[in-house]
């Protein structure tokens, strides 16, 4: 038989497409089922989030149960956990104090603040528009202030006491406690804005489309005192279109949505440079470093900055266009002067993180030293650097994902 003759006794001998098993509504129900929110609820105990609490390395987490959810309190040195609290006591305490009914295993709150003086414990939450302190001794919960509840598209300041958007193109600051507003900027423009998303972070057509808008891309300082973004320049860069059939109005006309987005070979792309802004003053220091690429989202928004702890510097991770190389760079928010602190370049990708918009795997100790990620042996491992030298911290056939927490004092890293 001809090789022709076989297709065709194949085809003749296959079922019509039409009476090929259909996908039927139960089909959908159950895969509905194994959807991201619906499996939450099938699956519980599955992930630790650690919360470290300042001064030591105890930690609390929060945790899903079939019940509701648990706050537990782990000290790894004593190996002891247990519940954080007793959520009975803080259900009824905290409910009369805000003169609502709270159920013990769902309580309005998924993070707290723990502080502790002497041997005296409380915590402090959220709950009815207000900050609440609860003692965790005798469970008495008094009133704290306002609750630092910001708008979607605000950024509130750590101390809850400013926050910063946008109007038209510029940043503006609000003072919680008068609600006085200011501007921060004055001289921003169409696509040359202060903290502004870059289009090509690939949700800027569908937000536009639902009218949402995003918060400033801003960070705080810990102490609330400085905020660092950057100014991007979008003009006159190339553009992607896309065309909606289907619009959502009673117009019949397809809708153009036109905004920037790089091409591989592009040599005009978006350049961001960064500024420090005072809180209180409104005074700009702006880097004294050249205007770095903006290709996809904002550096702020992938965890590529962070403050010092006591804000006295930012420190910055900078890739390179084709992401073969990046840096390590710290920014003096007082002068505007940057230096480089480390650099990793390689043939293939580079990257400070195995997942995009993860905290990088690089700190930066109080003795100078710096903890380093590189794949330069073949497997993403750990390195001290100090004096211009590169030691191993962990090494073996393995990668280090993520540093989970590092103990200056002990000169250890759990990871």
């Amino acid at each position: 038989m001809s090789s022709y003759a076989r297709v065709v006794a194949f085809l003749l001998a296959a079922p019509p497409l039409g009476l090929a098993a259909q996908v039927t509504a139960a089909d959908y129900a159950r895969a509905e089922r194994l959807l991201g929110a619906n499996a939450d609820k099938l699956v519980f105990r599955d992930r630790v989030t650690p919360q470290w609490i300042a001064g030591g390395d105890r930690f609390w987490y929060r945790i899903g149960t079939p019940a509701g959810s648990e706050f537990i309190y782990v000290d790894p040195a004593k190996r002891e956990r247990r519940p954080a609290f007793d959520q009975v006591r803080l259900a009824e305490s905290l409910g009369m104090a805000a003169d609502t009914a709270l159920k013990a295993d769902s309580l309005p709150f998924v993070t707290l603040t723990w502080e502790e003086k002497g041997k005296g414990r409380s915590i402090v939450v959220e709950a009815r528009q207000k900050k609440w302190r609860c003692d965790l001794t005798t469970y008495r919960c008094e009133a704290a202030g306002a609750a630092a509840s910001p708008k979607p598209d605000e950024a509130a300041s750590p101390d809850g006491q400013w926050v910063v958007f946008n109007r038209g193109h510029n940043l503006h600051i609000r003072s919680v406690a008068t609600g006085q507003e200011r501007a921060l900027t004055t001289d921003g423009a169409f696509r040359y804005e202060y903290g502004a998303a870059p289009e090509s972070n690939t949700s800027f057509v569908w937000m536009a489309r639902l009218g949402r808008k995003l918060p400033p891309s801003v960070l705080w300082s810990p102490d609330s005192k400085r905020l660092l973004t950057y100014r991007l320049d979008q003009r006159g860069r190339p553009e992607l279109h896309l065309i909606q059939a289907v619009r959502s109005d009673s117009n019949p006309r397809p809708k153009l949505w036109s905004f920037v987005y790089p091409f591989p070979g592009d040599t005009a792309v978006s350049k961001g440079e960064w500024v420090v802004f005072d809180a209180a003053s409104g005074s700009k220091v702006m880097a004294k470093a050249p205007a770095f690429d903006v290709l996809f989202g904002s550096p702020i928004a992938m965890n590529e900055a962070w403050w010092k702890a006591d804000g006295g510097a930012a420190y910055i991770i900078q890739r390179e266009r084709g992401v073969r190389a990046f840096s390590l760079l710290r920014l003096d928010p007082a002068s505007g002067t940057m230096e480089t602190l480390a650099e990793e370049r390689g043939p293939t990708l580079v990257e400070p993180s195995l997942l995009i918009g993860t905290k990088p795997n690089v700190r930066v100790l109080a003795s100078g030293e710096l903890i380093w990620y590189s794949q330069s042996s073949g497997w993403a491992q750990l390195y001290l650097v100090s004096g211009g030298r590169r030691q191993p911290i962990t090494s073996g056939p393995y990668v280090v994902r993520e540093i989970v927490h590092v103990d200056e004092g002990a000169r250890r890293i759990l990871f």
